[in-house]
């Protein structure tokens, strides 16, 4: 792996995407290599990590803000034009969690809030709401996108062979500081709170395998097996780590989901209510004690 002294760092096609667990051991096909936002090695694990493991979320608490800068692309002026995310509120959960309709919810209930789309490889679904929710391009514009630096962070998804990332069109909306914005996100795109230490990261996992099963089941997608591989695996580190990432500043409330309209209005009720809050944590941690 090749370093430059500047930002760019030249990736082969499987180097950064070893990050998900191993539900097969499969190599990428037709990836051709792309280029990450990076200074060393260490800083391109932590973009793309080859493993999701236990010290994954300590290894990002470990990294300093200006580290993250570096590592989120060469722009240097992006923090100046939106600031630290105090408009923003981040809802972090695997696949299945029910991350876009508890935003949807509470896009429905916050007065003049608006989304921020993630950029995506993936195609499109039936559902109406899908190109409401994302943006569609292709895996070679995409790429594109990541060398130019319009996309900030990027990941890929190994349930899918896909990538998601971070547009910088999408994150200079912060500029409009009269408005909320809401953005879902997997366990991936935690360096974004580094990037705007001020918004509010919400994490959010279903109340059980279970249930997570069930609702991967009803959405009639071909690869729901993998999918409930890899969340299974990204709730196992969320609950291992939760507490570290609340002590790092990481994360300001957790919930469990199992009605997103009911998580929706606790939500807006804990953001206004800091004693309403630590009462959600306090259930939320006597919750997880007995995930199953």
């Amino acid at each position: 792996m090749a370093v430059n002294k500047g930002y760019l760092t030249q990736v082969k096609p499987c180097a950064h995407m070893e990050h998900t667990p191993r539900v097969g051991r499969r190599k990428c096909q037709g990836i051709k290599p792309c280029v990450c936002f990076a200074r060393s090695e260490k800083q391109i694990n932590l973009l793309f990590p080859r493993s999701l493991t236990n010290k994954f979320v300590p290894q990002l608490s470990k990294q300093s803000g200006s580290n993250f800068m570096r590592a989120l692309g060469p722009s240097n002026n992006l923090k100046e034009k939106i600031g630290q995310g105090e408009n923003l509120i981040i809802f972090l959960g695997s696949s299945g969690a029910g991350r876009d309709t508890v935003l949807e919810n509470c896009q429905a209930s916050i007065k003049g809030s608006e989304r921020i789309r993630r950029i995506t490889t993936r195609s499109k679904r039936l559902n109406r709401l899908d190109q409401i929710r994302l943006i569609f391009v292709n895996k070679k514009n995409f790429l594109k996108m990541l060398k130019s630096g319009e996309i900030l962070l990027a990941c890929h998804y190994r349930a899918n062979n896909e990538f998601y990332g971070i547009s910088r069109a999408e994150l200079l909306k912060l500029k409009n500081h009269n408005k909320t914005y809401l953005f879902e996100c997997t366990l991936l795109s935690l360096p974004l709170k580094k990037l705007l230490p001020k918004a509010k990261l919400i994490v959010l996992i279903p109340p059980s395998f279970d249930f997570l099963k069930k609702r991967l089941m009803d959405r009639d997608v071909k690869d729901w097996r993998k999918r409930f591989k890899n969340s299974c695996l990204e709730i196992q580190i969320i609950l291992k780590n939760i507490k570290k990432m609340f002590k790092t500043g990481l994360v300001d409330l957790a919930l469990t989901n199992s009605n997103s309209k009911e998580t929706a209005l606790k939500i807006k009720k804990a953001l206004r209510n800091k004693r309403y809050a630590d009462q959600l944590q306090q259930e939320f941690f006597e919750k997880i004690k007995r995930y199953d």
